[in-house]
């Protein structure tokens, strides 16, 4: 059986959209989608003209991505011929909806037949290394959707402990190459997840998150569910830190999993084991079975919340006024910290995730630049593994944080609200309204000084010509609360260095020998997940010294420190708790005091208009999209 893995890297290929032939690079996250193609309402797909459909059983499913049998891009093309593995992966959790049924097919959507082709299913196990259980010869396809069986040795029972890697074989014509038309299909308007739309390359299945999520579904046997089901798929709640007896602002989608129309569902929240709040919906697009819809609730924080990390747990209490049994109640649980008072924020701590080798890196570098003269915000540079720039070290924050080159993190904050990464892309718009750039970084600089700190960074720094050695001496306050929401607490010391002259990709394949790069990141001084500090009394100091390489200006050369949790690692499952609590940084000799950094008590959200990921936003400003209205303590979504 045929062995693969998954890797979360973008597909190194172009990808074309018929209606302009307009280029999909995937060496970025977000694609340049034609106007008319972005305000395009979904449209059910066509009924296919013989092929393999069959209309789905009342008691079979579509299960994926894609809803139902919609379809929003059409005619999209690899622009290079040849047989292409494309699917989708379906996470443990995600299956876990339907555990006890059966898989019994798979179905995907084409714009025009392709000839022959195959359906394949893997089992895929929580290292993303996945085994081939199903590969089956599809004689002929039609447009819509092709919905293919499996034999009945075939159909595999859904346990809610594997994840599934499903899809079919691509095949694009010479004609299609050439005329920019293919016969892929996509839903929605942007990416769901970095698993929604996968291909294989050699041995790899590598994400494309450039277009929407692939038109392809598991058909799963849900005979066995119960009549009324309801299932929690998801539920946000912004930055992870609020303040004690303010209200949390949470996006929740749920879905009606069982077999019949609903007429309400009853949610239940509360933090740990504490009181519930209720809240009673009447659903609308989740009446009807296998639908989903997402809500909007303000739940309480009570002041007699201790101050930590806690647990919002949602529930389903009552289905059509029904008390839910265990098999048809949904759970679901988020992490948060309750504080009360924390410092305020010194520097905004922006990791950048470049390359050398991506054209769209000079398109952006100035706009950082830009952003890291300012006096509350300090910008570092982190290269792609394998480049002259890379410092080994370094390379496991691309693992974590990087989804695409170039991209960037806010204080390793995890903004949530539907976003599938902590990193943020700003190429989509670099190439023609560069300014956006720093004023995409400045958002979500200017939002960050409303969080809470929980320590202040003093630096004085010294360099001996002579020795060529850096004396580095860090120190501050740590506040009252940072024990029970941190438990130790780490110092991060870097240096990082401008004005580096180096290769770099200008487009196409022009290469500068000459470009100037800025905010590299030459060194660590403390291991690069920070050293232990000590907590004297609400008080830390740390030394460190460094020897500078000959080649290395010290006339360019900034020293950068931050604190955050102490971790041994930080992996996948951590770095939700591994944001940056607060940042300075000063030139090589200089001297970066803290003086005037108060403890503040940082307020709750404000009335206003807010976009998905908490980011407050001046209504003359917003773009065109779907935000939410913050008015008298109550929050709801609307579209631009």
């Amino acid at each position: 059986m045929k062995k693969i893995s998954i890797l979360m890297m973008l597909l190194m290929q172009c990808l074309f959209i018929s209606a302009q032939q307009v280029e999909i690079d995937a060496s970025r996250g977000v694609a340049y989608v034609p106007a008319h193609i972005q305000g395009k309402s979904v449209m059910a797909a066509p009924a296919m003209a013989g092929g393999p459909q069959r209309a789905l059983a009342s008691t079979e499913r579509g299960v994926g991505y894609s809803q139902g049998d919609s379809i929003t891009i059409k005619d999209v093309c690899v622009a290079t011929a040849g047989s292409y593995d494309m699917g989708a992966m379906l996470t443990a959790k995600m299956m876990n909806n339907y555990k006890g049924c059966k898989i019994v097919g798979v179905r995907f959507a084409l714009s025009k037949s392709i000839g022959s082709s195959n359906i394949f299913i893997y089992k895929v196990d929580s290292q993303g290394h996945g085994e081939e259980v199903v590969r089956n010869k599809v004689r002929r396809t039609a447009e819509g959707w092709n919905d293919v069986r499996l034999n009945s040795a075939q159909e595999i029972e859904i346990t809610g402990e594997d994840q599934f890697l499903f899809g079919f074989t691509y095949n694009e014509t010479e004609e299609m190459a050439a005329s920019k038309k293919g016969a892929l299909c996509f839903y929605g308007n942007k990416v769901s997840s970095g698993y929604s739309t996968l291909i294989l390359q050699g041995e790899d299945f590598m994400s494309i998150t450039n277009i929407s999520d692939l038109c392809v579904q598991l058909i799963v046997d849900v005979s066995s569910l119960p009549k009324k089901m309801v299932s929690i798929n998801s539920m946000l709640n912004g930055v992870s830190y609020k303040k004690i007896g303010s209200e949390m602002d949470i996006m929740m989608t749920y879905s009606n999993t069982g077999l019949e129309k609903l007429e309400s569902v009853r949610f239940g929240f509360r933090i740990d084991d504490g009181e519930a709040v209720y809240k009673d919906v009447t659903p609308k697009d989740a009446s009807a079975p296998g639908k989903s819809e997402t809500m909007s609730i303000q739940i309480p924080i009570p002041e007699s919340t201790a101050v930590g990390r806690h647990n919002l747990n949602v529930f389903v209490d009552k289905i059509d006024g029904e008390a839910a049994s265990e098999s048809e109640q949904g759970k679901y649980a988020d992490p948060f910290v309750a504080y009360n008072n924390g410092f305020l924020r010194q520097q905004s701590y922006i990791e950048t995730y470049n390359s050398q080798n991506s054209a769209y890196g000079p398109l952006v570098n100035d706009e950082y630049t830009k952003v890291d003269k300012d006096n509350d915000a300090c910008v570092v540079n982190i290269y792609q593994k394998g480049e002259p720039l890379a410092v080994e070290s370094s390379l496991y924050l691309n693992d974590l944080y990087a989804y695409t080159f170039p991209c960037s993190t806010s204080n390793r904050f995890y903004y949530g609200m539907g976003e599938a990464h902590y990193a943020f892309d700003v190429n989509d718009y670099a190439s023609f309204m560069p300014h956006l750039v720093y004023e995409g970084v400045r958002v979500f600089i200017d939002e960050a000084k409303s969080f809470p700190s929980f320590a202040t960074v003093g630096i004085s720094s010294s360099f001996d010509s002579s020795t060529r050695e850096v004396s580095v001496d860090v120190s501050g306050d740590i506040a009252d609360e940072a024990p029970a929401i941190f438990g130790d607490m780490a110092l991060t010391i870097m240096l990082a260095e401008d004005n580096i002259v180096g290769n770099q990709l200008m487009g196409g394949t022009v290469v500068s020998k000459k470009y100037v790069h800025n905010q590299v990141l030459r060194a660590y001084m403390t291991q690069p997940q920070g050293d232990k500090i000590t907590n004297d009394n609400g008080k830390y100091a740390a030394h460190y010294t460094y020897t500078l390489p000959a080649e290395w200006k010290d006339a360019d050369i900034k020293v950068v420190a931050f604190v955050t949790k102490a971790f041994d690692k930080v992996t996948q499952e951590n770095m939700q708790m591994a944001d940056v609590t607060n940042c300075n940084s000063v030139k090589l000799g200089g001297t970066a005091a803290i003086n005037g950094v108060a403890a503040q008590e940082s307020s709750s959200a404000a009335d206003g208009i807010y976009t998905l990921d908490g980011v407050k936003v001046d209504s003359g400003s917003a773009l065109k999209g779907i935000y939410i209205i913050r008015h008298n303590g109550k929050s709801h979504k609307v579209m631009r």
